[in-house]
């Protein structure tokens, strides 16, 4: 701090350097705060009584029944996965990791409460995860049976996180409705498809549809094979038409946030008011450093 001060009259970045730190902490101070008050006063609803728009949710999740999902490294049982791998950047005085691979599950989750439950895609969503463990390594992914430690040596470090079948989960997020039923365009699309699909076997094609036996299908024949398409798409959809609406939440499309968190609603807004308490201290001592910084490189001009 000394060296960043005695600096101040050869360089301006040290106040450059402030001001953006004061700005950044003003900015994530309003935003944890916002986003605390956000899931005070958002009540919580229940899944079968959930209202369309902007939910609130809180309860167990699981996986659906047709889905397994492991973890990347692990190879744990979840419900939701991260991982991330960084290279470590050796700069004189100042180290730094650079993410260098990084993906995220998209399989749907189910969250149980006691009237029911709702589907979840994750996609888009800001996730506090229940585990998180870190790993480092001197070989680059995709290397088999890559040797790692729990010590903080390595040129690589692996990040996964996960949430696990039967942990509480809150969400916020939009609630919305899908009600399947078959529209002009899909039907043209259906049936585009289908014929496309049964041109590519000419055989099966006509051993199915050339009644003359001539080895072509002619216009009268074509309408058979048009005849028999609809048929299919109609048969097909006819469950898909009749099925039950399904509801789902997702990430809003209006700006709001969706979260998804595997603790309660309390402990999670007590997470965005420490935040933004940090952010508030950070953006004060970065203002009054900056203000000091400032006095002096006037001074000394």
């Amino acid at each position: 701090m000394l060296a960043l001060i005695d600096y101040h009259h050869r360089d301006v970045r040290p106040l450059a350097i402030l001001a953006i730190l004061a700005v950044l902490g003003v900015v994530r101070w309003f935003k944890s705060l916002k986003r605390a008050r956000l899931i005070e006063d958002t009540p919580t609803s229940r899944a079968r009584s959930a209202a369309q728009g902007l939910v609130e949710l809180e309860g167990v999740q699981y996986s659906p029944p047709d889905q397994s999902l492991t973890t990347p490294f692990t190879g744990s049982w979840c419900t939701w996965w991260n991982y991330k791998v960084e290279k470590r950047r050796w700069w004189p005085m100042n180290d730094h990791w650079k993410t260098i691979e990084e993906q995220t599950s998209q399989a749907p989750i189910i969250l149980r409460d006691p009237t029911g439950e709702v589907r979840i895609h994750p996609e888009g969503a800001e996730v506090r995860p229940s585990q998180t463990h870190h790993w480092y390594s001197n070989q680059p992914p995709g290397t088999e049976r890559i040797r790692m430690s729990l010590a903080g040596t390595g040129r690589y470090r692996y990040t996964e996180k996960c949430m696990c079948p039967g942990d509480p989960l809150y969400v916020l997020g939009q609630l919305t409705t899908m009600r399947p039923r078959r529209q002009a365009g899909n039907y043209q699309g259906a049936m585009s498809d289908l014929l496309t699909t049964w041109k590519r076997d000419q055989q099966a094609l006509l051993a199915r549809f050339d009644v003359n036996g001539d080895g072509e299908i002619s216009l009268e024949e074509w309408e058979q094979v048009r005849a028999a398409a609809h048929q299919q798409i109609t048969t097909t959809s006819a469950h898909t038409e009749s099925s039950e609406p399904l509801e789902y939440i997702c990430k809003p499309n209006n700006g709001q946030p969706f979260l998804l968190a595997a603790q309660n609603a309390d402990s999670l807004a007590g997470h965005q008011h420490s935040r933004s308490w940090l952010s508030l201290i950070l953006a004060a001592g970065a203002s009054a450093l900056f203000l000091y910084l400032l006095k002096r490189f006037v001074e000394g001009h």
